[in-house]
């Protein structure tokens, strides 16, 4: 009877084969996995971004004001801070409003417009740089960072972040008299911008200026709240893939309507300051609305 000879070992050729089929099938697990961690990434956001959001909901329901001690998104002279990722400053700008001593001015209604509804102190950095070997979510925290930060009476303040605008025939908006052309992440407001607050909410018109201030919901605007039935926790942290919270600052932004320019000149004047400040939006660290986080998360590859 004859026996049937087997070859000893594989030839070349089929060695590179399996290897090339093996390569094939790692790059699309890889590819497969890589789309899995941006989609989980977008949930993720989805769930955080709508989690602070009714969280400040319900506080500002219950208490009648909202949560204090926000982070200020630049330092004490208005410099860009620099572990705050370019995206978050992509569509807001700076803004100076000093402060006076002449009751009823501009300034004094601002900053009733905030006090009324609980806002009078803010976490402002000193240093633009980030303290050494403090996570960015915790550098307006003062028992983290110590003499870089400190608890400012809003009154005290003179440089804002507010939400870019123009209006839709491309003349920019005024404040007080002062006008907006840049953002912080140093690019000119442009006809991208013009549509940005109308996606925050269709009160916002694009023929009209209105005045939105800017902060960042962070570990001690949360603490804020500790004493109330309603207490936040914790301030969510928000993650994307240009987000890494070990690097950059990762807290929601979140958007106060303060003023409307109710009589058409494109300036807001002292008379059109509300009496209280209003969340209008909050928004993910790096410049996405829920809506747009919620579309991230279902996108397909």
């Amino acid at each position: 009877m004859k026996t049937r000879k087997y070859k000893n070992g594989f030839t070349l050729l089929e060695i590179v084969s399996v290897i090339f089929i093996l390569s094939a099938l790692s790059v699309g697990a890889l590819a497969t996995y890589e789309s899995v961690v941006d989609t989980s990434q977008a949930t993720a956001s989805v769930s955080n971004t709508n989690s602070a959001y009714r969280a400040i909901r319900s506080y500002r329901s219950f208490t009648a004001k909202y949560p204090n001690k926000w982070d200020h998104l630049v330092t004490d002279t208005g410099a860009s801070l620099a572990f705050v990722d370019t995206s978050t400053y992509s569509h807001l700008s700076e803004i100076n409003i000093p402060v006076t001593v002449t009751s009823g001015d501009f300034r004094d209604r601002l900053d009733v417009a905030l006090a009324s509804v609980g806002v009078d102190m803010l976490q402002i950095r000193s240093n633009a740089s980030k303290t050494q070997y403090v996570v960015p979510n915790l550098q307006h925290n003062e028992g983290s960072v110590g003499v870089d930060v400190s608890a400012t009476l809003v009154s005290t303040v003179t440089k804002f972040v507010v939400a870019s605008e123009m209006l839709n025939n491309g003349t920019p908006c005024q404040i007080n008299g002062t006008t907006i052309t840049d953002k912080l992440d140093g690019t000119a407001i442009s006809s991208t911008d013009v549509a940005f607050l109308n996606v925050v909410s269709g009160d916002l018109e694009l023929s009209r200026c209105d005045l939105l201030l800017v902060f960042g919901f962070g570990h001690d605007a949360a603490n804020s709240t500790t004493r109330s039935k309603v207490a936040i926790s914790q301030a969510p942290t928000s993650v994307s893939k240009v987000i890494n919270p070990a690097k950059k600052y990762a807290r929601h932004i979140v958007l106060f309507h303060v003023a409307s320019d109710d009589n058409g000149n494109n300036n807001i004047e002292q008379a059109e300051l509300l009496p209280n400040a209003q969340m209008v939006a909050i928004m993910s660290a790096d410049g996405r609305f829920l809506d747009q986080d919620i579309a991230e998360s279902h996108r397909k590859e």
